[in-house]
């Protein structure tokens, strides 16, 4: 282990790490015992050469604070790693790959059943199947239809849909019917009749759904027509899969088989690091039980999990002061990390990638699956959550509630690939403390570069580009969001009833839609407080600001000034309405002379629609080369082409002639 991290243990863990010159360690040296494949139970355990087995050895044994469990680089293990008790670091020795300790059930012995099916029926099985891979990939169960979503004529009930597109036949009674009932909502349920183009199923979200969006169809033998589809049968513990004319047997398939692979109950100070955990049905690591304090998760590998990489589990407790540090997550069904209702988490360097793309793994209710989602509930709060980098999330990238929060220098790239109406960094404050009167307090959100090129509506919806680079919905209030850099998104920033934000510093760059929208929709909580200066905003999309006073005056939003607002066409500067109607345009001097805001804003020094961003995405200063021909935002000329850039800094620059 290097010193640097010796030293963050010790701060991290105190009681495990006091080593002082004079203190007697016979009495309480700590034991390594190492894990191997090719060991026995039977071992002492105690060194390399005598190793242990099994998983199930471990979890039996007792352990002493400060004892260590190594497990084989190279080695894998099947089952659950249950933590056995307090004090203990649990990583591996040896050469090699990470240990795998896993929930895998690799699929041999199909039955063919004919019409290019093929099945397996294992009472080994769970009664759910939430990920399936196939030679190491994902595959989603097989739908109907195939890529699109049905469009929904008409809905009568929550639970009922009709659409002119289905005949009822094939019938999918018993099948699972995925609804997009709004542009944030994805519904599972279970079809309980189908009668030509009607369906009825079960359902737990109480919004009612709407008719311009739509569904498919899963989890029905009339569902695999294409290679790799497959559906499961959880009381049979039946999986089918439609293989063609191909051969099974020549295609690796593995599903998941074991809930939580890894369970901290009830323990503490506990270090789980250099470990690759893959396959759970429901979690790569689950903390529950009370106490469960101060454990550190550290460079592991967390893979292919059917709802969260790591849940903490308020069930039987609050688990809390969690570090979550240079992990990596990928192919996380739900979300990468879930903190619940706990306190003082920490999540740092880690990489996200590929979360919550199947709208059909969806637990119901709003967008509930992301890469880090902070407070679930409304006691939480002391979460950091700086330098990770979040690549292709369904939902949002960033979710959080709670009071205490730092989200700094975080890469959030591609969101919004599952939902629509969801933002890089989201926060929802209506319902903001389970303290009536209680609001959150002391939120920063700084430094973070967001950007969603080449986005593409991923359902049926309404037709409105509903992907925020950052977004503060219903409420939000008391946070400091400065020095951003937000790319290609639809909207930049975004807020319903936001009191009490100081937007400031932030860049940006190509909106589709609008650089940022004020929307004061709540009459109990009209926008105020509104502290919007010194942002640089080049929007060739429809217009830089969009506020809607449904309730509230835009005479009291607060203040707009001494920003930067560049669009080539000199278009519309300013949009208003009153509850979507009653548009009214502005260019920027017939905003200022209207209400008196942006007295010091400048605009575009250049008509030119030839434009770039750079930043400096590592954590130490880096020189760019920018190219020749360009002005900064002021129309000076940049005479160098290669700039120093701070990390996480951006500059945009223009091509044109200086002083226009």
């Amino acid at each position: 282990m290097k010193k640097g991290a010796l030293l963050f243990l010790s701060a991290f863990l105190p009681g495990l790490f006091c080593l002082c010159a004079n203190d007697d360690l016979s009495a309480s040296a700590s034991v390594s015992y190492y894990i191997s494949p090719e060991g026995n139970d039977n071992n002492s355990g105690t060194s390399a050469s005598y190793p242990w087995q099994t998983l199930d050895k471990v979890n039996s044994r007792r352990f002493s604070p400060g004892d260590k469990v190594l497990f084989e680089r190279d080695g894998k293990w099947y089952g659950q790693l249950k933590i056995p008790a307090s004090g203990i670091t649990f990583g591996a020795y040896g050469s090699g790959e990470k240990p795998v300790i896993h929930g895998w059930k690799t699929l041999t012995g199909w039955t063919n059943e004919g019409g290019g099916l093929y099945s397996i029926t294992d009472n080994n099985l769970l009664e759910t199947a939430r990920i399936l891979t196939i030679d190491g990939e994902v595959r989603n169960k097989g739908r109907f239809p195939k890529v699109h979503w049905h469009p929904i004529t008409k809905a009568e009930s929550n639970y009922y849909i009709y659409s002119e597109l289905l005949n009822g036949s094939p019938n999918f009674t018993g099948a699972e019917i995925v609804c997009n009932k709004n542009d944030w909502v994805i519904d599972v349920g279970t079809i309980t009749s189908h009668n030509g183009g009607s369906i009825n199923y079960t359902g737990t979200s109480w919004y009612p759904q709407k008719n311009d969006h739509g569904f498919f169809i899963q989890n029905h033998i009339n569902c695999l027509t294409g290679p790799g589809d497959w559906m499961f049968d959880g009381n049979a513990k039946k999986l089918t899969m439609y293989f063609g004319g191909e051969n099974p047997d020549n295609y690796l398939v593995k599903v998941s088989s074991v809930d939580d692979v890894i369970v901290i109950d009830g323990k503490s100070d506990v270090v789980i690091e250099n470990i690759s955990i893959q396959g759970s049905n429901r979690t790569g690591i689950r903390l529950t039980g009370n106490p469960t304090l101060n454990i550190l998760i550290n460079s592991c590998d967390i893979l292919f999990s059917g709802f969260n990489g790591v849940y903490l589990d308020p069930g039987a407790g609050w688990p809390e002061h969690i570090t979550v540090n240079e992990c990596l997550f990928e192919d996380t069904m739900l979300s990468g990390i879930d903190t619940r209702d706990s306190y003082h988490v920490t999540i740092t360097n880690n990489i996200f990638k590929r979360t919550y793309l199947d709208p059909g793994s969806s637990v119901n209710g709003d967008a509930s699956g992301c890469p880090v989602n902070l407070g679930g509930g409304y006691r939480n709060g002391h979460f950091t959550v700086t330098g990770n980098e979040i690549y292709d999330s369904g939902s949002h990238g960033i979710n959080f509630r709670g009071s205490h929060i730092l989200i700094e220098k975080n890469i959030i790239s591609r969101f919004g690939l599952t939902h629509s109406d969801v933002g890089g960094i989201y926060s929802f404050g209506k319902y903001q403390s389970s303290t009536p009167g209680v609001v959150h307090i002391d939120r920063t959100v700084r430094n973070n570069i967001i950007s969603n090129p080449d986005y593409v509506t991923p359902v049926l919806n309404s037709g409105n580009i509903l992907e925020m680079g950052i977004y503060f919905d219903s409420k939000t209030s008391n946070v400091i969001c400065t020095d951003n850099i937000i790319i290609e998104t639809g909207t930049g920033f975004y807020t319903n009833s936001g009191f009490n934000l100081e937007l400031k510093r932030n860049i940006i760059y190509k909106p589709r839609k609008h650089g940022a929208e004020f929307h004061s929709i709540w009459a109990d909580t009209p926008i105020s407080n509104i502290d919007f200066q010194d942002n640089k905003i080049y929007s060739p999309g429809e217009a830089i600001l969009l506020l809607n006073n449904k309730y509230g005056l835009i005479d009291e939003f607060g203040r707009f000034d001494n920003n930067y607002y560049l669009k080539p066409d000199d278009g519309i500067y300013v949009k208003t309405h009153k509850g979507w109607t009653n548009y009214e345009n502005f260019t920027l001097s017939q905003w200022k002379t209207r209400y008196g805001n942006d007295l010091n804003t400048k605009t575009s020094p250049t008509t030119s629609e030839v434009s770039d961003i750079y930043y400096n995405i590592t954590d130490r200063v880096k020189k760019i080369d920018i190219g020749t021909n360009r002005i900064d935002i002021n129309g000076n000329p940049v005479n160098e082409n290669f700039i120093s850039f701070e990390p996480f800094e951006g500059m945009i620059v223009l091509e044109g002639e200086p002083g226009l």
